[in-house]
């Protein structure tokens, strides 16, 4: 995954309280306290979970980009790199959950729940990161995906924070719900 996460641009905390990734539409406010830095980080985590689990929104992003039918008008910005990037570097999570866990951003449970997910992405090896056509096609992709939806679905179930269940209610309402043709 080395080569696949190369060269992306990595996040920028305003001390006016945001965080921004460069050259993308992330661009979340909060308040610069240690509540809104866990807020902001799990926000952006089921953001990036929701990508990898909806189909959908990977063919009209990474395929189709400004000219797919976005609600609202407004484009989710991503590719195959852009979705892999985000969560293995921006998130830091490419040594695992550990870390996090003990920075208190997710609990045990929820690293547990997305172990299996996190494995298949971290070995997914595409033929070539800039064909997404063939990563959507891919058999072994389709194992990340039904991984991230089974993933989403336990966290869509389990999650109790009221903020949490906001943020998977507004990704659903604006995208769809995980799963739907």
């Amino acid at each position: 995954m080395a080569g696949v996460r190369s060269g992306r641009p990595s996040l920028t905390v305003g001390t006016s309280g945001s965080i921004s990734w460069p050259g993308t539409c992330i661009h979340i406010r909060f308040q610069p306290t240690r509540v809104g830095i866990v807020r902001a980080w799990r926000d952006n985590w089921l953001h990036c979970l929701y990508e990898f689990a909806n189909t959908r929104l990977q063919r009209a992003s990474w395929i189709e980009g400004p000219s797919a039918d976005w609600p609202d008008g407004r484009p989710w910005v991503s590719s195959f790199v852009e979705s892999m990037c985000t969560y293995f570097d921006d998130l830091g999570l490419s040594e695992g959950y550990e870390s996090r866990i003990g920075e208190g951003l997710v609990t045990p449970r929820e690293a547990g729940l997305a172990a299996s997910f996190h494995v298949l992405a971290d070995f997914y090896d595409p033929t070539s990161d800039a064909d997404h056509g063939a990563i959507l096609a891919d058999p072994n992709w389709q194992a990340v995906v039904d991984a991230a939806v089974a993933l989403w679905s336990a966290l869509k179930r389990e999650t109790r924070d009221p903020f949490d269940q906001a943020t998977i209610g507004d990704l659903e309402k604006r995208f769809g719900e995980v799963g739907d043709p």
